[in-house]
């Protein structure tokens, strides 16, 4: 960013929080100033019980000396819920960025820049150096209908603005690799890296610390589609951020709970110089990159169209009472509805929020759009 990182990014602020498919209660209360992540032990059963079998919380200590040993520095970072609301009221993003209500969760990692890196003005972003690894252990949330976990490409390098594209698939409700009859509350490890040795490395050190294959997923992230780095001494690289959002939640109180205290431990994880033992600026594997993910085809082949004759009805019916001769006249209005599209209001750049791999091609802006939901919306806007 060449000393105009603070800056830039402030301009060029991913919105990584676009408005998924599902409602919440606007009303309710959101987060205390100054409340941030205090839990470091295992929740509770969804019954107030203790833990019946394990939670990976509990290896998080072995998992930090296998770590060592197999050669790694380990800088702990902070995984907490994102303000989004407060960061609009100090000027750090131009408004809520289509963020949906509280208690719907946007949690997000927290680091200390790499050496020699600005602190960037939106704290959520993040660099990784080609050779690094974050790890992120903990618990999966409470009982809800949706819940995914998602890095970003939020400034790819020369990128004109703001980019906000997934690097791949959501790990999500449905795809989640880890244990017990469902999916939720329970223990997880999740491996974010661009880097195939390091994987491979930390991959056998969570093994050796006593985690299961299967609770350990990878989100790899190809520098193809966002190339990775350290943005020092006129170097460019991407920056970088990352999403956990939970939707719908089947008791409200569990999951402000699980906000307010996420029971996750989160690191990033660098290879150690071998000819001073610490952890130096330079990477110390060679390039070994991860290659661009195979994407999961979209949909199932079914559809809502067995009710397509109630709808039908349903338009007849509303414009019986609102409408003149089955026609929207006067103060009725009858909208289309599409894909979201739209341009930002600062800079008057387009904005789409399908098909990630093209907008970033195309160095569109894309809100931080998922392949896990439509987005759409009614057009024309209105009051």
């Amino acid at each position: 960013m060449k000393g105009t990182v603070r800056k830039s990014l402030g301009v060029a602020l991913v919105v990584m929080l676009a408005v998924l498919v599902f409602a919440a209660s606007a009303s309710a209360k959101a987060p205390d100033e100054g409340d941030g992540p205090t839990q470091t032990l295992c929740p509770p059963q969804a019954d107030g019980s203790k833990q019946k079998e394990w939670c990976a919380l509990d290896r998080v200590g072995s998992f930090q000396e296998t770590l060592e040993d197999a050669g790694f520095g380990l800088q702990e970072g902070r995984f907490a819920f994102w303000d989004l609301v407060k960061d609009t009221c100090e000027g750090k993003v131009p408004d809520a960025l289509a963020n949906n209500p509280w208690p719907n969760a946007y949690i997000s990692m927290y680091f200390e820049p790499h050496e020699g890196v600005p602190t960037p003005l939106v704290d959520v972003f993040w660099q990784l150096r080609e050779d690094e690894a974050i790890v992120l252990v903990g618990q999966t949330p409470p009982a809800a209908a949706y819940f995914s976990y998602q890095s970003f490409v939020a400034v790819p390098p020369g990128a004109p603005g703001r980019i906000g594209a997934p690097v791949g698939d959501t790990i999500n409700i449905g795809t989640i690799h880890t244990i017990g009859p469902d999916r939720v509350n329970q223990p997880v490890v999740i491996i974010i890296t661009g880097h195939r040795e390091t994987e491979r490395r930390v991959r056998a050190a969570a093994r050796a610390a006593g985690y299961p294959d299967a609770i350990i997923n990878v989100e790899t992230i190809s520098p193809v589609i966002a190339p990775l780095g350290v943005s020092r001494d006129g170097e460019e690289a991407s920056w970088l951020g990352f999403v956990h959002r939970v939707a719908v939640p089947e008791d409200k109180t569990a999951l402000e709970e699980y906000i307010r205290n996420p029971p996750y431990r989160l690191f990033r994880v660098t290879p150690v110089d071998p000819a001073t033992g610490e952890v130096g600026r330079e990477a110390v594997f060679g390039p070994d990159p991860e290659p661009v993910p195979v994407l999961r085809v979209r949909g199932t082949g079914h559809t809502e169209m067995a009710l397509y004759p109630a709808l039908k009805r349903l338009r007849a019916a509303i414009l019986e009472v609102h409408g003149t001769d089955g026609k929207c006249e006067g103060e009725c209005r009858e909208l289309d509805t599409h894909v979201w599209t739209t341009v930002t209001r600062e800079d008057n750049r387009e904005v789409i929020v399908e098909k990630p791999y093209v907008g970033l091609q195309r160095g569109v802006q894309l809100l931080g759009a998922g392949r896990d939901t439509n987005y759409l919306a009614t057009y024309p806007n209105f009051m």
